[in-house]
This record gives structure tokens, sequence and C-alpha cells, in this order.
């Protein structure tokens, strides 16, 4: 399948999910995340604000937040600024797409590691990702190469296979539910 086949396939599978699927799926890649050794020895985690398509991060976030510096995704022109999340009330919805960012000015410096949790339309499950096609975190994800990259997704996002081009960044781990 080509991307955008696979992009359709995901948008129909993901609206027929029930709220308590998307619960469940967030709870349990939640449980994973908080068996990651890997990732919780990072003293800097970048995660998202989920769409209201996507698996659920709020309560990641949260959770995260409590023994972690937390970053989340700040657009600014072609590329991702990661700003410190400092609660819900500091959030503002970018202009561009509506997503919500934090208002902090503290960022995550290019030279500070951290474990990214990334957003993406589909996984395989040997880390090959489809985002939405702006290519934001295969950009910024090339110059974040030593840092630990893990993706997100329900279940009904998992392929054996995706098409790839040679500026796709991967991850190295995929949690679903």
């Amino acid at each position: 399948m080509d991307k955008a086949t696979i992009r359709r396939e995901v948008k129909l599978r993901k609206s027929q999910l029930t709220r308590e699927q998307k619960d469940q799926a967030a709870e349990s890649v939640l449980q994973q995340i908080l068996s990651d050794e890997k990732l919780l020895n990072c003293s800097n985690i970048v995660c998202y604000w989920a769409l209201s398509d996507e698996l659920p991060t709020k309560k990641l976030i949260e959770k995260l937040r409590e023994s972690h510096r937390v970053f989340l995704p700040v657009i600014v022109g072609e590329t991702l600024e990661f700003r410190l999340f400092e609660g819900e009330a500091q959030m503002r919805p970018d202009a561009r797409f509506g997503i919500l960012e934090p208002t902090s000015t503290v960022k995550l410096a290019p030279d500070e590691p951290a474990a990214i949790i990334v957003p993406g339309l589909a996984f395989t499950t040997n880390g090959n990702r489809l985002g939405r096609g702006g290519g934001f975190y295969d950009r910024i994800l090339s110059q974040r190469r030593r840092d630990y990259k893990v993706g997100i997704a329900f279940a009904c996002q998992i392929f054996d296979d995706l098409p790839t081009e040679p500026h796709d960044i991967s991850v190295d781990k995929v949690y679903f539910g």
C-alpha cells in the first residue's frame, strides 16, 4: 500500500474505536512505558499533547511529570522546539493547526539527552513510522539521532510493512494497546 492509502485506512480504523477502547489502549501503553527502564532513566522526556484521533497522552504526561522534566513540541516555522510542560493551564493552541502547545520559554537544548515519545499514523513493530505528512518529526529527529525514540499507537495502527524513504526516521521501540 502507498502512504495515502495507509493514511485513509488508519483514519477509518481509528474512527471505529470506542472511547472505552481508546482509554484501555492508553492505559496499556502507559503501563508499558512505566516498565521501560531505558526511557525512565532519562531525566528529560519529550511527549506530545494528543489530538482527538490519537492515543490519549494526558495521563501519561501527568504521570511522567511526577519524576521527570517533560517537554512538548511547539511548531516554529517548519520545525519543532521542545518546551517544558508546566501544566495544562499553561497551554495555548497553535495558530496554524490548533494543536495545544506549552507557553513555557524553557527549551530542551539540542545537546541535552532525552527520551522522545513520537506520534505517528502508523508503525511497524520494528520501528518504521508513517507520520501525517508534514515532516516535522523527521526533521527534528534527524538532529537528535542519539536520543531514545519510542512510538506509541493504537493496535489498529500497527502494520507488517510501511513504505519508507531515505529521510524517514524510525523509532527504537513501539508500544501499542
